[in-house]
């Protein structure tokens, strides 16, 4: 069964209940392998997701910049990024050499929007396919990807968020 469904800050996803007992394959190039959900206000969107689907909303601390996660327990599974544009959820896929993928994009049409950057499930980048679909590319760290399950967070004041993730 699938639902689509619209959160408060009105991005909308959908809901899956597969029939079979399965799995997502997420560590394959050219599947999906994270999703991150792009809203004015991160937090105001956490109870929604921990009533919903019993996500947990938790803040990393990067080398460079503060990143908020929705976990399943302390393992993240989703990520939450603030932006002025219209609230949605951007996908990523998976690909075995970032560098290769944006060059091969670009000779097809299309074009690099952001560079490699490195985040907690990987190194990713987004592109702009040639009739204007924005979409993320991953290649997995798995020294520390998004599938950990020895992620742990240190919860502080940070209005109950923690600020920091250890891998």
């Amino acid at each position: 069964m699938v639902a689509t469904v619209q959160d408060p800050a009105g991005a909308t996803f959908s809901l899956w209940e597969p029939r079979t007992v399965g799995r997502l394959l997420t560590d394959v190039p050219g599947s999906l392998t994270w999703a991150e959900l792009v809203v004015d206000e991160p937090s105001s969107v956490a109870d929604f997701y921990h009533n919903l689907l019993h996500l947990n909303a938790r803040t990393i601390a990067l080398e460079d910049r503060r990143y908020r996660v929705l976990c399943v327990d302390d393992v993240p599974v989703s990520g939450v990024v603030r932006s002025a544009v219209k609230a949605h959820w951007r996908i990523y896929f998976s690909v075995s050499d970032l560098s290769a993928t944006l060059s091969r994009a670009e000779s097809i049409g299309g074009k690099v929007l952001s560079p490699p950057s490195a985040t907690i499930p990987g190194t990713t980048a987004l592109i702009r396919d040639p009739h204007g679909a924005i979409v993320g590319l991953m290649e997995a760290d798995h020294g520390r990807g998004a599938n950990s399950r020895h992620a742990v967070s240190e919860v502080d004041d940070n209005a109950g968020y923690p600020t920091s993730l250890r891998l």
